[in-house]
């Protein structure tokens, strides 16, 4: 809208992270040792930056599950800065067992790209206005 009061009609703008070989093969890897190599995957992104924007984390585990039900796609979590909590209830509430990469290997705590490079990997991403959900939609997701 702000393009247009400038007078600028024809404008498309997509932000594109491209991520290095080197992430992905780590995160390949560890979809191997998880068995979810062939598996189709949709990442949930559950916390904000502030947690009263947040939609409910009994949505969220119905969601993750309704879709590893109906289509068999593997549910992948991610998380922010201080929100483990928020994926452990999470998996708890979920009646399907979710990826949570953060809490399986510190690689992923360590540099957020293994994390983007992840999402990247994922068909979609669902989750609450974040940080998490514009680096999902960096890499096209």
């Amino acid at each position: 809208m702000l393009l247009r009061i400038l007078g600028i009609e024809d404008y498309s703008y997509k932000p594109e992270l491209n991520i290095h070989s080197k992430y992905l093969d780590v995160v390949g890897n560890y979809l191997k040792s998880k068995g979810e190599t062939d598996k189709k995957l949709v990442g949930i992104v559950p916390g904000a930056g502030n947690r009263k924007k947040c939609w409910q984390k009994e949505d969220f585990a119905s969601v993750g599950d309704y879709i590893s039900k109906k289509y068999g796609y593997g549910i992948v979590l991610f998380k922010g800065e201080d929100e483990e909590d928020i994926l452990t209830d999470i998996v708890n509430l979920m009646k399907s067992s979710p990826l949570v990469p953060i809490l399986d290997d510190s690689i992923f705590s360590d540099d957020l790209l293994y994390s983007v490079a992840l999402m990247k990997r994922c068909l979609f991403v669902i989750g609450n206005e974040c940080g998490g959900i514009h680096l999902a939609t960096a890499v096209g997701r």
